[in-house]
Parts: structure tokens; sequence; C-alpha cells
């Protein structure tokens, strides 16, 4: 009897083992099918986010220049005059205007002010972003000050609320974005452009006598020699110069300086066909034609895709390229292209004045 009691006993402890085993085996694969989920969901969002992008690092194409004057017509809602006569001044602020809307409007949008992935593990497009934004405002304040200053010696208001929206901080994400002032300010170069086009507007005006090109050159210059400069440091020596400024770019900035001097190249393109265009009187007259294409051949071949995942940074004869110093010599034969222009201005305004 009591053989027949343990027997019992040892049977359905046996069998609360035996249960308690298989609900635990359960447990664990609906556990295990549970994250097998939870790492497919971050799998599949990590390369929905990896291709984003990728694809959001495309810069702009170049375009012809009467295509960027007639998409930003048709934007603009202006009517071509009679005989396709261009005002002066239409080229370099269509222009500006193309290049400025195309920070939105590009792959991805602006991303310089992205909290948000893919945007803020980007920072290749971020820095070629704000190239551009660099000769937005330089050109902006170049019309301001300069090029469309009218006979009485004042701004014109249009040009002077673009600027001060062009000058707002450029990695504002919030109240107010970006965005949403670069946008006023474009909307203030189409009310200039509207009033170029417009032959009864009255206190408009945009000068294109040699003096004003000659600043607005200079300005270029300025820029381009800058630019060269941070590439060539690059492979410059180790230390600080007298100003406490690093003589070598950090290896982690070398991209950031790189896409920044393609940004800003890649606008100047633009803006130095359309002083082909509104400045073609006075480089007929000094003959300088030719110093003006050489720049814009150089600033276009800096353009040319970059076939490496990364910006190499190799030195002297070896294996490796240097793609800054590539960019840096593109960029300083630009450089000398327009100071050879400015001494032919210089040249012209001198026999003038005799």
């Amino acid at each position: 009897m009591r053989i027949a009691r343990l027997k019992q006993w040892w049977n359905s402890g046996v069998h609360r083992v035996r249960d308690e085993v298989d609900e635990v085996q359960d447990e664990l694969e609906h556990t295990g099918l549970r994250w097998r989920l939870v790492w497919l969901v971050i799998a599949t969002y990590l390369v929905v986010v990896l291709v984003t992008g990728f694809y959001w690092s495309f810069r702009p194409p170049l375009v012809s220049l009467p295509q960027v004057q007639a998409d930003v017509l048709r934007q603009s809602e202006i009517v071509s005059p009679p005989l396709d006569i261009t005002p002066l001044g239409a080229a370099t602020t269509a222009s500006l205007i193309y290049i400025a809307q195309s920070l939105w409007k590009k792959p991805g949008g602006y991303l310089y002010n992205d909290l948000t992935p893919p945007g803020i593990w980007l920072d290749d497009m971020p820095n070629w972003e704000y190239g551009v934004v660099v000769q937005v405002r330089d050109t902006c304040r170049v019309m301001r000050e300069h090029l469309a200053l009218r006979p009485s010696g004042s701004e014109d208001p249009d040009l002077q609320k673009a600027e001060s929206r062009f000058q707002f901080s450029h990695d504002s994400w919030l109240i107010p974005s970006t965005e949403s002032q670069y946008r006023e300010g474009v909307g203030y170069l189409r009310a200039y452009l509207h009033r170029l086009y417009d032959a009864s507007a009255n206190q408009v005006a945009f000068k294109t006598d040699a003096a004003s090109l000659d600043v607005w050159l200079a300005r270029l210059e300025t820029r381009l020699g800058r630019l060269s400069q941070r590439l060539s440091a690059s492979v410059a020596g180790e230390g600080i110069d007298e100003k406490g400024i690093a003589l070598r770019t950090p290896w982690l900035k070398i991209d950031n300086v790189f896409y920044e001097a393609r940004g800003s190249a890649w606008a100047m393109v633009y803006l130095l066909r359309a002083i082909e265009v509104d400045f073609a009187a006075v480089l007929t007259d000094t003959k300088a034609g030719s110093a003006l294409d050489d720049a814009i051949h150089e600033l276009e071949a800096s353009q040319a895709p970059l076939y490496s995942p990364v910006v190499l940074n190799g030195s002297g004869f070896g294996l490796v390229a240097n793609h800054s110093l590539v960019m840096a010599a593109h960029l300083s034969r630009a450089s000398n292209a327009l100071v050879t222009l400015r001494r032919q201005l210089e040249q012209m305004q001198k026999a003038a004045g005799e």
C-alpha cells in the first residue's frame, strides 16, 4: 500500500515537472519570436534610413542659365517682355533665386538643421549647403550695397529685407526655422525681379559698370582664396600660427571643408554665368571674356563626380589621392582668372579716366 502511494506521488511530481518545462519552452518560443520581430523592424528601419541618406547626399545638377531663368520666371509668374528683352540684373537675380531655393528643393530638403535621422547623421550635404548659403549672403550684400544702389544713394528695400532673412542662423530648427526665413528672402528677391521687368516701376536699379563688377569680383576672389587656403591646410604642418589658428585641418574636419568649398563653387558657377549676361557690355569693352570663361571652366571642373565613398587625404606622390588639394587647385586657378579679369577692368577704368 505504501509502495503504491509512493509510486503515485512520484508520477505526479514527474508530471508537474514536465508541465512546468513545457510551459517554460512555450514562453521561450513566444519570447524569441517577439525578439526576432523587433530585430527585423530595427534592421528594416536602418536599411531604409541608410538608403534615404545616400539619396539625400546627391547635390543638384548644374543646369544652363536659360533654363534657370525660364524656371524662375515661370515660378514668379513673370511674362517675358516683347522680343525677349531681358532687363539688366535679371540674370543675376534669377540665378540668386534659383541657388537659394535649391537648398530646400533638392532631395531631402534643407538638412543643416535636421534633428532626426538620417539628416542628423549626414555632414557632407549640410556643409555643402553652408557653402551655398555663404554665396547667397555675399551676393545679396553686394547687390544691396553696390549693384542695386539707387542714384540718390538709398538702398533697395526689397534687397534690404532679403539680406536680413538670409543672414538668419543657418541651423535654426524651430520658431522660426531657417527654411521659413530663407523662403521669405526668396520672396523679396522675386519682388525685386518683378520690378526689374516692370517698365513702369520707379526707383529700381542695377548698375553694370566696371567699378560695380570689380567690387563683386573682389568678393568672389576673396572667398576663393580663403577656401583654397583651408583646403590646402589638409596637408599643412602641425601646430598653430601666431593668431592661435591650427595650421593643419583636423582629420575629422577635412570632408567638411571639402564639401563647403564644393557648395560655394557650385553656386559661383551660376553667379559667373549671370555676370556674362548682365555685364556683357563691360566684358566686351575690356576683352576680358576669356578670363571669365577660364574661371567658370575651373569651377565647373570642381563639380566632377567623386567616386570615392570618402574624401581621401593622401600625401606626396603616394597611392592615395588627395581630394582637398585637387579642389584647391581648381579654386586657385579660378581665383587667378578673376585676378586677371580685375586687372583688365582696372586698365579700362584708367584708360577711361585719361
